[in-house]
């Protein structure tokens, strides 16, 4: 690749993806964790309704697991101890047509509690973290398989996967290869993403292309959470949760300015009983004044499902760009839209096509946007739907 050329994020903005941990219909995940620590039992749909409600009003976006078999208690497409149907339905309804039009789904493995029998479908005595700690390749396969498949057959589009607690970080590699086969195979998935990890700490916690196979464009992207720790957890304690540590209502400080500040895609991590916070939703109240705050940020922001981010840190690692004769020509396993790059701006060229369509010049000060480029000194942001040969030329006005 030409060293003159940087490639950005998608319309030179940062990209940011919210992780969603545990949904389920009906019932409080924590509950089936500890049902004697005196958590609410219930999680209404009514609730999903007014999740639903936020993520329109803010316009978050980045994806939200559904867990299989709730507790270990039976499976979404076979009926679920003591969770009506009827209400099993109604969240399924909800998540379809209100939340997954922009949040990708997962599986949280099958249970997000002890750990199945393929065989018998009954519970194992292991927790599932503590299973799949000495689980291969081998046997991973078909446990990720029937968790997307039992989704698939509720009529839910997973495309990634997202694991409960450190499920598999000790045979992480094993568990790599295994969700991208299960994810090709039972969702004709290529392009697939996980959750598994968070970094506090670092200045950047930008995604990491974990597998590439560009000859079979197949890849799998760790999406890393920015937060530690959940920072809305306590809320279920009745605590206030803290969001000037995430961010401060003027934006100068906070976790998440730090991750703004790196000009690299981030994401951060909550759990659905952290937004009900035991019927209280002081969760969900400060996850809208969040997100809110985010969104001060305007235009130099772009909230971004897990799997258009996953996709796009593809592109950016697979992609090849060569210049000669004045010819810009990509190398692209992987077509992405909104592919951007900052490249020399040729002091006489007042036009740029892209494969021989003239793209719009726009003015220093506007958005970025597909088929566009602007000028930024002595270079230009050059903003394009990406395919495999495409090339670009600069002629003069």
């Amino acid at each position: 690749m030409s060293t003159d050329i940087e490639i950005l994020w998608p319309a030179d903005r940062v990209p940011i993806t919210v992780l969603l941990d545990d949904p389920l219909p009906g019932r409080n995940p924590l509950w089936y964790e500890n049902p004697a620590a005196g958590h609410a039992r219930e999680i209404p749909n009514a609730f999903v309704e007014r999740f639903a409600d936020v993520i329109d009003r803010t316009g978050a976006a980045g994806k939200f697991s559904v867990i299989p078999c709730p507790g270990a208690t039976g499976c979404l497409d076979s009926g679920v101890l003591d969770v009506p149907n009827s209400v099993i339905g109604e969240f399924l309804d909800i998540v379809r047509t209100r939340i997954a039009p922009r949040w990708d789904i997962s599986p949280e493995m099958l249970t997000h509690n002890r750990a199945l029998d393929l065989t018998t479908m009954r519970p194992l005595d292991e927790r599932e973290d503590v299973w799949a700690a000495h689980q291969t390749e081998e046997t991973l396969y078909p446990y990720i398989a029937r968790a997307l498949r039992i989704l698939r057959d509720v009529r839910l589009e997973p495309n990634g996967v997202t694991s409960p607690w450190a499920f598999a970080k000790e045979v992480e590699a094993d568990y790599q290869r295994a969700m991208s086969r299960a994810l090709h195979d039972v969702c004709g998935v290529d392009v697939g993403w996980y959750f598994l990890d968070a970094d506090g700490q670092s200045a950047a916690a930008a995604p990491r292309v974990v597998l590439l196979d560009a000859s079979r464009g197949r890849s799998l992207v760790s999406l890393i959470s920015g937060n530690q720790s959940d920072f809305l957890w306590r809320t279920q304690m009745g605590e206030e949760a803290p969001l000037d540590a995430m961010l401060t209502a003027d934006r100068s400080s906070g976790r998440f300015a730090e991750l703004f500040a790196s000009g690299q895609a981030f994401a951060f991590h909550t759990h659905w009983q952290s937004l009900f916070s035991n019927g209280s939703e002081a969760g969900l109240h400060a996850f809208e004044e969040l997100c809110g705050r985010i969104n001060g940020w305007g235009d130099r922001i772009r909230w971004t499902p897990a799997r258009e981010l996953a996709l796009y840190a593809t592109a950016r690692d697979a992609t090849q760009i060569d210049v000669a004769d004045g010819t810009i020509r990509f190398s692209a396993p992987f077509a992405c839209p909104e592919f951007t790059i900052s490249v020399p701006h040729p002091d006489a060229a007042s036009t740029l096509t892209a494969g021989g369509t003239e793209l719009r010049k726009l003015a220093p000060d506007q958005p970025l946007e597909e088929g566009a480029w602007h000028s930024d000194g002595d270079r230009a942001l050059v903003c394009l739907g990406l395919l495999d040969g495409l090339t670009l030329n600069w002629e003069s006005g």
